[in-house]
């Protein structure tokens, strides 16, 4: 069965919270979750499911992938042109 698209978030988020904590230097085993959690950081916005305004107006924006989306705090997308609270819940 796929995992949904909130679990590879989910996941995706969690993997880039713990690489910003430490330095990998040694290559690591993946595992399934690793592996999910990369698929949904090089995932494209698109997959999402996003209306339409905030689906264009990341794009044009030029944030394409759920990994450069998940770098970014409520206040750095808040500051986006066209992108206010409404797109953001």
């Amino acid at each position: 069965m796929e995992p949904s698209t909130e679990q590879m978030l989910a996941d995706a988020f969690n993997a880039g919270r713990a690489y910003e904590r430490m330095k990998i230097t040694d290559m690591i085993e993946s595992t399934p979750a690793d592996d999910r959690a990369s698929q949904a950081v090089q995932m494209p916005i698109w997959k999402l499911g996003l209306s339409e305004r905030p689906r264009f107006t990341l794009l044009r924006n030029e944030i394409n992938l759920v990994g450069q989306l998940l770098i970014m705090t409520e206040e750095d997308l808040l500051q986006i042109q066209h992108f206010g609270q409404k797109s953001l819940d």
